[in-house]
């Protein structure tokens, strides 16, 4: 009997960074700093990668820094590994109305 074997790792993919999040109704999110501005992938994202985690050696927060600069805006191609740790950061820095869209918008 031949065995079939699948690779399952997912390639790199691209991720609009300038995407708006919406909430239920598909109404935009509004950034809390500015109510006259929407809220993006980009913010969320660029916020959660720069949280001060105090388990972060020197070298994760390089790393973080380095991924946050990437994802300002705009498509971005990123490996699902940087997607996984975006991802990760977005649910430890909010709420479910911000993690849903974004975690939406990051699996693809």
């Amino acid at each position: 009997m031949e065995v079939v074997r699948f690779n399952i790792e997912r390639e790199a993919m691209k991720i609009d960074f300038s995407s708006v999040l919406q909430d239920f109704y598909a109404k935009d999110l509004k950034n809390p700093e500015d109510i006259n501005e929407p809220l993006t992938l980009a913010m969320v994202s660029i916020n959660a990668l720069m949280r001060v985690d105090p388990k972060d050696d020197g070298k994760t927060k390089f790393d973080l820094y380095n991924l946050a600069n990437r994802v300002r805006g705009g498509v971005v191609e990123i490996e699902p590994k940087e997607a996984e740790t975006i991802k990760t950061r977005i649910g430890q820095a909010y709420g479910q109305v911000v993690v849903g869209p974004a975690w939406r918008i990051l699996n693809g």
